[in-house]
Formats: structure tokens, C-alpha cells, sequence
């Protein structure tokens, strides 16, 4: 327990206040430790014995170059309040983040009597924003490879954030790279026209429109796909909206090749169904002529096979036609 007689009224009502959640340190105007509270002990491992007449700087182990420390070094000379994140060292070398506030405490004659030193463990929080942040740079990532190109727009078609593929793309449509804050510089007033057009239907109707068209690109014809994404905030109101640009051209392009296909297919089974049906049909009628007509044994043999052979005919051609209809 501390010594009352240590603390003015002041001091006891800070640390009767804030004793019981955060980690408190007493130190005198020269800033060595004269008392701690037992949350302190609880999160360092450190007792009062073991940190009495010390600064609290031994805390911070190796890490005294902190920025954070440099500040608070700059108001304590003043001196004046401050607060600060800092990274502490557990008497067991953990590492532990500590949001501290430090206040200058006066004797009733405006003397300076000693620092008051509050500390809330933000380890576990650090922990979380750290988790996060990786999993945001993951993400950022996973945007700035994937070969879809991405851009997020405000509703004056500012340009929010984008990935790389969406700048190597919007470079060759316009000559100019992307640029955060500024709207992108379209070559030619139609594009801007369509672009403003399908970005204003997505975002007053708060639905995805999506187009497809193919684009010069200057080197080159592109078949792309035009995405317009609202993105709504936690209330349902429409923040922002994320503009997706897909190269849909070789898909496109299969997609011409195989009309071209069928138009061909269609072609083949027009020649077997009437140039070639129709001489067969020919050979049919000419051949039902001489059904029961006497032609001699040799004939008639010569006359099964070719009935026989033109049978044969027809179904590959019917089988042909079917095939190529079928494909088509």
C-alpha cells in the first residue's frame, strides 16, 4: 500500500479513481519511481522493491529511441501533461503497448511535488490492429496482382484508390496515369459521356450495371467488360463506387470463332443435304425402275451391291447432316 502521507489530496484522488483499472506510478520531480499500484505489479511482474528509486525509462529496455519517448521527455521539462503510446518490457521480457498519460502534480505553494504516471495496456488491442493491418496488406495484395482492374470512385468521379492493373490499363486508354483525388483525363468525349452515363445509373439506382464493348487501345481492338459496383456504407447510403474493367476478349474472340465454325458447319450440311442428297435420290428413283425387272444372275449381284452401297450412302449422309446440325 502506498503512503498517504506521500500524496496530497490530489494525488490520492487520481489513483482512488484510476487504481483499480490502470497500471499507476508515483515518481518525484526528479522522475524516480517512489510508488506503483498493484495493477502495475499485476502486468508487469514488477513490485515496488523492485522499482523503487529507478525511472521509469527502465521499462522501456532497449527500446529508448521511441518517439513517443522523446515527447514526453520534451513535457516533463516543461513541465506539462502528456500523453503517449509507448512500448514496455514485462520484468519477464514480454513486450507490452501502454497508453500513458503522465500529469505534473503542485504542492498547495505551486511547488512541483511529483508526476503522476497512468498506464492503460493496449497490448491486446495493438495485437488486433496488427492482425488487421496484415490482413489489410494481404488484401491490398491481392488487389494490386489480381489481372481484374479496379477503381474506386467518389460521386464526383474523384478517383479513391486503384490497383496496378487498372493503371497499366487506364495508361493505355489515356495516355496519363491514375491519380488519387483527381478525375481520370478520358481521351474523347464519348468515352467520358459513357463512362458518366452507366456511373450515374449505378449510383442513383444503387444496383450494378454492367457493358460490355470493345475498346481501341491504340496497338490494338480489346473486348472489355465495364462493372459498375456501388459500395454502401453500414446505414445503406452509397459511399463510393468501384469501377471493374475485365479483358473479356479472348472470349470474345472463341465466341466469333465458333459462329464461324457453325456458319461452316451450317455450309456442310447445306452441300450433303441437296448437292449430294439430290444425286442420290437420283440414283434411288433409277433404281426402283429396275426393281423386279429380269436382270440376269451377274446383274442382279451387281444390282444388290449397289443398292446396298447406296443405303450405305445415305445414312452417312443423314448422319453427316444430323452431326452438323447438332454442332451447330
Amino acid at each position: 500500500m502506498i503512503d498517504n502521507e506521500l500524496l496530497t489530496a490530489e494525488e490520492l484522488n487520481v489513483v482512488i479513481a484510476n487504481g483499480t483499472t490502470n497500471m499507476a506510478i508515483l515518481t518525484d520531480p526528479q522522475q524516480k519511481i517512489i510508488w506503483v499500484n498493484k495493477a502495475f505489479t499485476d502486468v508487469t511482474g514488477y513490485t515496488l522493491q523492485d522499482c523503487k528509486g529507478r525511472k521509469p525509462s527502465f521499462l522501456q529496455n532497449h527500446l529508448k529511441n521511441q518517439p513517443s519517448l522523446k515527447r514526453i521527455r520534451e513535457a516533463l521539462k516543461v513541465p506539462e501533461p502528456v500523453k503517449e503510446l509507448i512500448e514496455n518490457f514485462t520484468k519477464d521480457g514480454k513486450k507490452y503497448w501502454a497508453l500513458v498519460e503522465i500529469t505534473p502534480l503542485y504542492d498547495e505553494n505551486g511547488e512541483l511535488k511529483s508526476f503522476l504516471s497512468l498506464q492503460t495496456d493496449l497490448t491486446q488491442q495493438m495485437k488486433l490492429r496488427a492482425e488487421s493491418e496484415e490482413i489489410k496488406n494481404q488484401l491490398r495484395a491481392v488487389f494490386d496482382h489480381t489481372t481484374v482492374s479496379h477503381v474506386m470512385f467518389s460521386a464526383k468521379y474523384e478517383v479513391l484508390q486503384f490497383n496496378n492493373m487498372a493503371n497499366q490499363l487506364m495508361h493505355e486508354i489515356c495516355q496519363c496515369p491514375l491519380i488519387k483525388g483527381q478525375r481520370i483525363q478520358w481521351p474523347t468525349e464519348l468515352m467520358e459521356k459513357t463512362f458518366s452515363k452507366y456511373f450515374d445509373k449505378a449510383w442513383l439506382s444503387q444496383q450494378p450495371v454492367m457493358i460490355e464493348k470493345e475498346v481501341d487501345l491504340g496497338a490494338k481492338m480489346q473486348w472489355l467488360r465495364m462493372e459498375y459496383h456501388p459500395i454502401l456504407n453500414d446505414k445503406g447510403s452509397i459511399q463510393s463506387l468501384s469501377f471493374q474493367v475485365i479483358d473479356i476478349d479472348t472470349i470474345k474472340r472463341a465466341e466469333q470463332q465458333e459462329r464461324e465454325q457453325k456458319q461452316v458447319l451450317y455450309g456442310i450440311a447445306d452441300i450433303y443435304s441437296h448437292q449430294i442428297r439430290g444425286p442420290v435420290a437420283s440414283i434411288q428413283g433409277l433404281m426402283q425402275l429396275l426393281d423386279g425387272t429380269e436382270l440376269g444372275e451377274h446383274n442382279n449381284e451387281v444390282y444388290q451391291k449397289l443398292v446396298i452401297s447406296v443405303e450405305k450412302l445415305e445414312k452417312a449422309i443423314n448422319n453427316t447432316v444430323h452431326m452438323a446440325h447438332l454442332a451447330s
